[in-house]
């Protein structure tokens, strides 16, 4: 038991001592975000960005190529990846390219010449709903950036878009258990309402604890990706328990899937 805690320790204390930050000149593991890679829209103005992402204790280095998708969404917890203290996110500097394009209008100009440039931001998540952003802009002289492909689906793994789980039978008793019924109901009607196609298996249920303790993970299959946004929103209120006495609000967020291992605990349910 001592050996695997020291291993963690060593394996959590390499990721800090090599972890990146603004003034870098060189950018390890970088992922790349692009347009065909999110989908805009559904019931509550979301984003799906269909990436696994792996959580880290080191910050997660990120290059948004997408201009419909604001860099100020990655930067609370409350909006994508909660888990997550720490990124640094790549951008290219579009406020740069668009003054300059402004400054070549008002002059007269036909065309700009912008220098490459890009924004880069470090973000460390202090509460759910606080970060603290530092941010530079980089002009020409631009740090190497080397992408990493994301993590993709093994015979050991799936990717699933959404977690549901339930606590113990007894111990005390997890009230959401009692709501468990409804939410099938509510789920089967969303399948129906929105025509989803579900010839394969939607969802795995996996063993958490010794008192019933489990969860729901759903890969979606079938679903487009509108489809999903909208299951994703609709499923935060449906598993709400005690709705009437809740303020209940939604803030626009970025989903992403993100893989289980495949194991003992989990299990398929249905086909």
């Amino acid at each position: 038991m001592l050996k695997t805690y020291a291993t963690v320790l060593f394996v959590i204390s390499l990721q800090f001592l090599y972890a990146q930050t603004l003034n870098d000149s060189v950018f390890n593991n970088v992922i790349k975000i692009e347009e065909t890679d999110v989908t805009k829209g559904g019931s509550g103005g979301d984003y799906l960005v269909d990436i696994p992402f792996t959580i880290s204790a080191a910050p997660l280095v990120l290059f948004n190529n997408v201009a419909f998708l604001p860099n100020d969404m990655f930067f609370k917890a409350q909006n994508f990846l909660p888990n997550q203290n720490e990124i640094i996110l790549i951008a290219p500097d579009r406020e740069y390219y668009k003054n300059v394009a402004k400054s070549a209008k008002d002059a007269g100009l036909a065309c700009a010449k912008p220098v490459a440039a890009l924004k880069l931001y470090s973000i460390k998540r202090i509460s759910y709903t606080k970060a603290v952003i530092d941010s530079i802009s980089v002009f020409q002289d631009l740090p190497q950036l080397h992408f990493k492909s994301p993590d993709a689906e093994t015979v050991k793994t799936i990717k699933v878009y959404l977690k549901d789980c339930y606590g113990s039978t007894c111990c005390p008793h997890d009230i959401k258990r009692d709501i468990r019924e409804q939410i099938s109901v509510d789920i089967q009607g969303f399948i129906k309402t929105h025509a989803v196609k579900t010839n394969k298996s939607i969802m795995y249920i996996a063993t958490t604890g010794k008192e019933g303790e489990h969860c729901y993970y759903y890969t979606l299959m079938g679903f487009t990706n509108l489809q999903k946004l909208d299951f994703i929103y609709e499923m935060e209120y449906i598993t709400l328990v005690n709705k009437a006495t809740k303020d209940i609000s939604h803030v626009s967020k970025i989903y992403s899937p993100f893989l289980i291992e495949l194991n003992e605990r989990v299990k398929k349910i249905g086909e």
